[in-house]
């Protein structure tokens, strides 16, 4: 997947046509030798509502996401840990997969779990489950 950096926008070449990312990335943060693009800090409006977790994707995954995008990360508070959990965010209409979402920087399964419903509403939870840093390690910084 191509991707510009045009005027601190991000431009990707899907197919024929070249488009803007939604969420520009503010800055880069690694996360066990991971790079994350940051795009919300807590605080920031996203869906009509104030978030209370930073928000952004794993750097390098663009085109790897069920959505065609880059894989989708919430940050939590405790960034020593090394635990990832994994989020199927359904379509409420259909109760289909619409994409997964993963959230560092939680100990624990139901700490991951408040954190996804502090800043998603109840309707696109479809589970939670923890998996291994292993999975997301072809993103590593090298």
């Amino acid at each position: 997947m191509l991707k510009f950096d045009l005027l601190g926008n991000t431009y990707y070449l899907r197919g024929d046509r070249l488009v803007k990312s939604n969420d520009p990335v503010r800055r880069v943060m690694h996360w066990h030798k991971m790079r994350i693009g940051v795009s919300h800090d807590p605080g920031d409006q996203r869906h009509g509502r104030a978030i209370t977790a930073g928000y952004g994707h794993i750097r390098g995954s663009y085109g790897d996401a069920e959505d065609g995008m880059a894989i989708d990360v919430y940050i939590g508070p405790d960034l020593a840990s090394r635990e990832v959990f994994r989020v199927k965010q359904i379509n409420p209409e259909t109760g289909e997969l619409d994409e997964y979402k993963y959230i560092i920087g939680c100990w624990v399964q139901q700490e991951a779990k408040r954190l996804y419903l502090a800043n998603m509403p109840k309707k696109f939870f479809g589970g939670i489950e923890p998996v291994d840093i292993k999975s997301l390690q072809k993103y590593q910084v090298r």
